[in-house]
């Protein structure tokens, strides 16, 4: 153990590894506390408290805060809701939602596109405003992208939609897509051959594909590159299935269960993640199942090494909370 602090009462809903102290360090060193829905605290590698924020905005705070550095000046800014916060934890934005951000809180939020920079009289500017960011919002029932800057670029509501992933799926189509899960599918029962478990989207916002899983939930999706093409598979930890980007089922992964919990089998649904767990920087798949401490680990013997490195284990900020 390097070292112990101590954090308030009721901090320990979730918690965000960022870079709110900027140079010399460069990167995340800090951590980003947080209650369920209402307020957050940061601290820096030393365990001191940097700043707390109420309800920032006025609204409810995410699952999970999320950081960027949109403005390219090393220092992250965080996402902690609808509000996004500069390294001291003043206000900087709240995002226009048209009219929809009063209803419930944030559930995910991920980093579509990094805004590039552009030169005025041979000087270099960041240009926030041109990135863009998908989040999901729980009760306003509907996903949206939003610019740097937090203008509403589109939404779409009617489904709980939750987690977001983006990347290439398609290999037809430009650039990266969007891939969505919808929770509490409960709700929607009468419409289920439209609602599916994943939807697939581009840029526009545009339905480009409905995975149905036949699971009531997803649990949590996940994209790898698991069998070497130029695009990733989508894994749905609910039914153990790797999905291509048309929806069409590659693999179900194999659980066998230990002696004496083969008859919870259905009651089973892990969660998942993918990370490099054998040190070759390939990403794998990792199911688990909190209650029976199940764990399965999958080596991933033909994708495709990333260009960025992948640390080993599952990285930073992993979190059931998306």
């Amino acid at each position: 153990m390097k070292r112990r602090f101590e954090i308030p009462v009721g901090a320990d809903d979730c918690f965000t590894f960022c870079n709110i102290s900027g140079p010399p360090f460069g990167h995340p060193r800090d951590i980003i506390f947080k209650t369920r829905y209402t307020r957050l605290w940061a601290y820096d590698y030393e365990g001191n408290q940097l700043w707390t924020i109420y309800r920032p905005g006025k609204h409810s705070i995410a699952h999970q805060a999320r950081s960027f550095d949109l403005d390219r000046d090393g220092i992250d800014e965080v996402l902690t809701g609808f509000a996004m916060v500069d390294e001291k934890g003043n206000p900087m934005w709240l995002a226009n939602m048209d009219g929809n951000s009063a209803a419930g809180h944030m559930d995910c939020a991920k980093l579509f596109h990094q805004g590039s920079e552009y030169i005025v009289e041979k000087i270099l500017h960041p240009a926030p405003s041109l990135s863009k960011i998908v989040l999901t919002y729980c009760n306003a029932r509907r996903i949206a992208m939003i610019d740097g800057v937090g203008n509403l670029v589109w939404g779409i509501s009617g489904r709980h939609f939750e987690t977001v992933n983006v990347g290439k799926v398609r290999s037809d189509l430009f650039g990266k897509q969007i891939i969505v899960d919808i929770q509490h599918r409960e709700d929607d029962i009468g419409d289920e051959v439209d609602i599916g478990g994943l939807w697939i989207l581009d840029e526009n916002g545009k339905k480009l594909t409905v995975i149905n899983t036949n699971t009531l939930a997803v649990g949590i999706h996940k994209l790898i590159n698991w069998f070497g093409a130029d695009v990733e598979s989508i894994l749905v930890s609910a039914n153990k299935t790797l999905y291509d980007g048309y929806g069409n089922k590659q693999a179900i992964l194999d659980t066998p269960l230990l002696k004496g919990v083969a008859e919870k089998q259905d009651e089973l649904t892990p969660m998942a993640f993918t990370g490099d767990m054998t040190g070759d920087g390939i990403p794998d798949i990792v199911l688990y199942n909190n209650s029976e401490a199940l764990i399965y680990i999958y080596k991933n013997e033909n994708g495709i090494k990333p260009y960025a490195k992948v640390n080993l284990g599952s990285g930073m900020n992993y979190s059931i909370h998306r």
